[in-house]
């Protein structure tokens, strides 16, 4: 199930209590707002037993992004790979073709988790 996050108390506690984390933030009321959670919703089908997936708007964590992120996720998304709660990797845009942004996320996720000898089967 993906977790959504509150606060960036809640953030920081997630992160610690789970080796790989991807989030993805966004606007709240966004047009692309389910648009994004289906395409988390999709991706842990895939890779829930490897990855923890969260959900979180920017003005809830606002105070845990910096300025650059926040201008990102309140364009249209900020998706972001943490590994031992560091940012691996951070995507700004999506396709939005369901499809595609699942392979690219795949792609993506699964190099920067094979650099850390993380085995993936997705």
């Amino acid at each position: 199930m993906v977790r959504e996050i509150r606060s960036p108390s809640e953030l920081n506690e997630y992160l610690s209590n789970n080796r790989i984390v991807l989030i993805a933030i966004t606007k709240r009321g966004s047009s692309i707002e389910n648009y994004v959670k289906r395409l988390m919703e999709k991706f842990e089908e895939r890779a829930g037993h490897v990855i923890s997936f969260a959900f979180a708007y920017v003005d809830d964590i606002a105070n845990a992004l910096d300025s650059k992120s926040i201008t990102h996720a309140e364009k249209k998304v900020l998706i972001r790979l943490y590994v031992d709660g560091e940012i691996e990797l951070e995507q700004y845009d999506l396709f939005e073709q369901l499809s595609l942004d699942l392979e690219v996320l795949r792609r993506s996720v699964k190099n920067i988790l094979r650099k850390h000898s993380i085995k993936t089967l997705f």
